[in-house]
């Protein structure tokens, strides 16, 4: 359970036992008693491997920044002959990049922030070739995305490669994220 979760589980019964309270109005005699409310086991669960806890954020509101699956309707749209994605140390797809072969072009990204299919563009121009050797810096509404590869890990026989990867989410407020991951690109 998150700490949103237990926030609100305890306001609701905070709301609940004031709802229930006598009023200074009403005689006692017309009250029913109120059975106790059940609040469960408030403890927070542990974070599975791939659930954000407050610590993966650093600074900004202490909100965390959350990206989710990029979704099929997050990318539709991007345009671009070649691309590039992201996918974390966990499998899961983060970042969809799209650009032309074209020098003068600019990539497209989209990202899935916290459920809303977020639209960036690249911070340069540059086209396919500035995505596959050196990443990518991405940027939309107070967001921030940039790519990091490290070393090829592999080309896997086709024409796409693979390297060992960082992504670094910053938003507008100060907050950044880091994530482990995998940067391929190719046809």
């Amino acid at each position: 359970m998150t700490y949103k979760n237990m926030t609100a589980i305890a306001l609701a019964a905070g709301l609940l036992a004031a709802a229930c309270s006598p009023s200074p109005e009403a005689p006692s005699s017309e009250l029913a008693p109120t059975p106790p409310v059940e609040t469960g086991n408030l403890d927070p669960a542990p974070a599975t491997a791939s659930e954000p806890t407050v610590e993966d954020t650093i600074g900004g509101d202490g909100s965390e920044i959350t990206l989710m699956p990029v979704q099929p309707d997050d990318v539709a749209g991007l345009q671009g002959e070649l691309g590039c994605s992201f996918s974390d140390e966990y499998g899961d797809l983060l970042l969809v990049a799209m650009a032309d072969v074209s020098d003068s072009s600019r990539a497209q990204a989209a990202v899935n922030n916290n459920g809303y299919g977020e639209r960036l563009m690249a911070q340069s121009t540059g086209g396919f070739s500035a995505l596959e050797p050196g990443g990518a810096a991405f940027s939309g509404r107070g967001l921030t995305v940039t790519v990091t590869p490290g070393e090829r890990a592999s080309e896997n026989g086709t024409e796409s490669v693979t390297s060992d990867a960082l992504l670094l989410v910053q938003r507008g407020d100060g907050a950044e994220r880091r994530f482990d991951g995998e940067w391929t690109c190719g046809p």
